[in-house]
């Protein structure tokens, strides 16, 4: 005390102020003015001032200078009452004391009526007690009563005896707080520990704000833990909606300093839920590190931090966390409202990804640029003065360049990249990807794509993981287009695009490029889509590997997924794939379910026309009679042709140049070849026009050199063989068809 007094009196007033209210425990006003004769007349005016209500170590502050005569110094009336142990209080006999607090003492009683323990809370001032706290103490009792949640204590019943009020609530056996535990233990939680005792509370206090009440004194020192199950407690300073009676006065504060957000400090704003967002925030800090987010050693100088500091990054105070988790306690100790989580269930699904390893929704902190934006802020004026003179110098320096690719933008656009593109740099052509518009990007990558620059390909090979889908499209097509070294990396990826329309260009490019590195990618579209997109992708497969297919066919038709089979099937009975009958056997025998079994039984009568069983014991039977005599014969379907060429569509192609059409050869054919055609029920002979045509590749079934089989195509080629005259058969080889 001697070395205090030679500061100013001020100064020893404001420490001792501070020591009585740092006291975790009751203290006697008039003896602790007694230990300071000195300073009795000043202290003795300081200390009437505050209003302190303790609990675990941690002080509730409230400013009784507009409180008037209807707060009364809750300590002032603590001899009121006397020990309950060994008594009765209505049916509940009393055990044992639990706890006392500056309020309250906790008793652990036996109801009589069930022998079941319960815990039993009474006014310490009993009968005395100041209309103050007879309010809050029946207020907790009716918020408490209305909830019912496994991590709120439960109130099991209320009443008055001898005209004192008590609370009945669930016994927790432990009665060990969190803050007793973390000052038993001496270190901070580990992280996991800390996230799922949050994440329970947040819980709790998300059924609580949706019946009504918000606590606005969530603290440590208000959490017991039954076990691993946190309870919160304590509902006395609760407010609660629709109640119109006010525990307290507009501007005035209450609730505990280090744990109430900055606009229950500033007592400002009506109470809302995000003060007990910010209460569990501080609370995870302090399981995170041992102490609150603020501490000081006046309440006014933790209340200024409370209000004006942003918070020290848990690392500095020596905790050892996630950046994930520290994001989320961060989000809750955010000074404005609109920052924090929106709800407490909000907070509780974010800790429960932090739990089960999921990316959280809280952005991560980087705290050089936390602390950087805060100074910004509070220096703006200056900032925004700096940050205006350096735009109008960067502007001055690139306005013209910006107004010349403005200006190229606009031609840009209008062409679609398909001008001369020379006429445009590379730089502004890469910075055109970055406009932000898609028509000028997807304009921009034509042009790019279009040059041979091979510094190129990483920007390219970036835009086939473009968020725009018009983007990736574009750069599909001008692959097909336009060729380049990195065209296979490219093509990779957009064949494993979301976008089936982006899947079916990437697939026409692999086809172009015919890299059998990129047949795995080819057939994994085509089982993995569902739409004609996995059909191309099934025929892009088959022509890549051999014309007839068999290597393709063979894998799909191995596979257990149902559609990828059936597909193949289809795509075997439209005749583009070479029919392989022993492959259909083995699958109509070891793989097909009822309805392929079905399909492949009509398929092999459509490339065979034998009337079998649909069992692979009689198509083997088949076989082994006509193995030597069956054959597949090649035919092409025109789909399209111009009048110039003498062909229509749905005419088929039998025979070129005198010889039947093979599976080396390649059409379209040179204008002036001949042709045997099926067209209207006959075969006729045409020599080829010139001019554009069409044609798909059909395998017809052959037995002894004559169609079988009950496809489209088998049937018109057979009715063109019935229909031919005996001087015009006679005129040709039997073999010739």
């Amino acid at each position: 005390m001697r070395r205090l007094l030679k500061r100013s009196d001020t100064a020893v007033i404001e420490r001792l102020v501070a020591d009585y209210i740092r006291r975790g425990e009751h203290v006697d006003r008039s003896a602790y003015i007694a230990e300071h004769p000195e300073l009795a007349t000043r202290l003795a005016a300081a200390l009437p001032r505050i209003d302190v209500a303790h609990t675990a170590g941690h002080a509730t502050l409230v400013d009784r200078a507009n409180q008037g005569d209807a707060t009364e110094n809750i300590f002032g009336n603590l001899n009121g009452q006397t020990s309950l142990v060994g008594g009765d209080v209505d049916h509940y006999t009393i055990v044992s004391e639990l706890g006392r607090g500056a309020m309250g003492t906790v008793y652990h009683a036996i109801d009589k009526r069930d022998r079941s323990s319960v815990a039993i809370k009474t006014l310490q001032a009993g009968g005395h007690a100041s209309p103050a706290q007879l309010d809050r103490f029946v207020r907790e009792g009716a918020a408490q009563a209305n909830l019912t949640h496994p991590n709120i204590t439960a109130v099991c019943d209320t009443g008055h005896h001898d005209g004192v009020p008590y609370i009945v609530m669930e016994l927790i056996t432990s009665g060990a707080t969190l803050q007793s535990i973390l000052e038993d233990s001496g270190e901070p939680f580990n992280q996991r520990r800390a996230a799922t005792v949050i994440r329970d509370l947040a819980l709790a206090l998300a059924y609580s704000h949706e019946h009504g009440v918000i606590h606005r004194d969530v603290k440590p020192s208000n959490i017991l833990m039954d076990g691993p199950v946190p309870k919160l407690t304590d509902f006395g300073l609760a407010f609660v909606e629709g109640n119109n009676a006010r525990l307290t006065r507009s501007g005035e504060m209450i609730g505990t300093i280090c744990y109430m957000s900055p606009e229950q400090a500033r007592a400002t704003d009506e109470p809302n839920p995000q003060w007990d967002i910010y209460s569990v925030g501080a609370t995870l800090y302090e399981l995170l590190t041992g102490q609150p987010p603020f501490v000081g050693e006046t309440q006014p100088e933790i209340l200024s931090k409370v209000i004006n500091n942003d918070v020290v990054s848990i690392e500095n105070v020596g905790g050892k966390v996630s950046r994930a988790l520290e994001a989320i306690c961060v989000k809750c100790l955010e000074k404005h409202v609109d920052d924090r989580y929106n709800s407490a269930r909000e907070l509780a699904a974010d800790l429960d990804r932090f739990l089960g390893g999921r990316e959280v929704l809280a952005p991560l902190i980087h705290w050089l640029w936390r602390r950087t934006r805060r100074t910004l802020v509070r220096r703006r004026i200056a900032v925004t003065i700096f940050v205006a003179a350096v735009i109008l110098g960067v502007n001055s320096l690139y306005l013209g360049r910006r107004i010349a690719d403005q200006k190229h933008l606009g031609v840009l656009q209008s062409t679609g990249g398909g001008v001369d593109t020379e006429q445009f740099s590379t730089r502004f052509l890469l910075w055109a990807l970055k406009s932000g518009e898609s028509d000028r990007r997807v304009a921009a990558v034509a042009a790019l794509s279009a040059r041979r620059d091979p510094s190129i390909d990483s920007a390219l090979a970036e835009l086939a993981t473009d968020p725009d889908e018009h983007v990736r499209l574009q750069l599909a097509r001008s692959l097909a287009e336009h060729p380049r070294p990195a065209a296979t990396a490219i093509c990779r990826v957009l064949i494993n695009d979301d976008h089936e329309i982006v899947v079916a260009a990437a697939v026409k490019v692999a086809e172009q490029l015919g890299d059998p590195a990129l047949l795995p990618d080819v057939q994994r579209a085509a089982l993995h889509h569902n739409s004609s997109v996995a059909r191309y992708a099934m025929m892009t497969a088959l022509r890549m590997t051999d014309p007839q297919g068999d290597k393709v066919a063979r894998t799909f038709l191995g596979q257990a997924d149902w559609p990828a089979r059936g597909w193949m099937l289809d795509v075997i009975a439209s005749g583009a794939v070479r029919p392989d009958l022993p492959l259909l056997f083995d699958a109509l025998g070891n793989t097909a379910n009822e309805n392929e079994q079905q399909q492949i039984h009509d398929l092999l009568r459509s490339c065979t026309g034998a009337d079998c069983e649909p069992l692979p014991a009689a198509w083997q039977a088949w076989w082994d009679d006509y193995r030597h005599r069956w054959d597949a014969r090649r035919a092409l379907a025109i789909s399209g042709a111009d009048r110039e060429t003498g062909l229509r569509a749905q005419d088929i192609v039998w025979q070129v140049d005198g010889v039947h059409v093979g599976m080396e050869f390649n059409w379209p054919a040179a204008a002036g070849t001949e042709i045997l055609i099926a067209r209207d029920g006959k075969f006729r002979s045409l020599t080829l026009g010139s001019g554009g045509s069409q044609a798909h590749t059909c395998f017809i079934g052959m037995i002894d050199s004559e169609p079988v089989g009950t496809s489209p195509l088998a049937v018109r080629l057979r009715a063109c063989r019935a229909a031919e005259t005996i001087s015009t058969a006679a005129s040709r080889r039997q073999e010739d068809y």
